[in-house]
């Protein structure tokens, strides 16, 4: 059984987790733009929904290979290996999962959810 967290508390949690050994994986690859996701995942059972940590990488033209661009909380339905994407945003777990629902939840409601760190591989 996964230990169960508070979604405005778990990357805290995570950024004291060892997961030096847990590997990155390619969810998306554009002709210009590159998303690399964390191996592991917050998964929110309520809302049916994974965050993963990710960098969006874009193609540099002059060296010809993916440079990194931003870091973004990338959002996909489900548990599963789905790679299509619902949401990508600059911010944290519990501001992207906010940002998403446009309204339906508070901040406080959203930071109140509960959620299990998974890990993909």
């Amino acid at each position: 059984m996964q230990e169960v967290y508070r979604l405005g508390e778990v990357e805290e949690i995570v950024s004291q987790m060892d997961l030096s050994e847990v590997d990155d994986d390619v969810a998306l690859t554009e002709d210009d733009m590159e998303i690399v996701i964390s191996g592991w995942y917050v998964y929110i059972p309520e809302l049916n929904l994974r965050l993963h940590e990710g960098i969006v990488d874009v193609w540099d033209e002059k060296i010809k290979v993916y440079m990194p661009d931003f870091s973004a909380t990338v959002l996909f339905e489900g548990q599963g290996e789905n790679k299509d994407y619902l949401y990508l945003e600059h911010g944290d777990f519990a501001s992207t999962i906010f940002n998403w629902l446009n309204g339906r939840m508070t901040v406080s409601e959203v930071e109140e959810l509960k959620c299990e760190v998974c890990f993909s591989h």
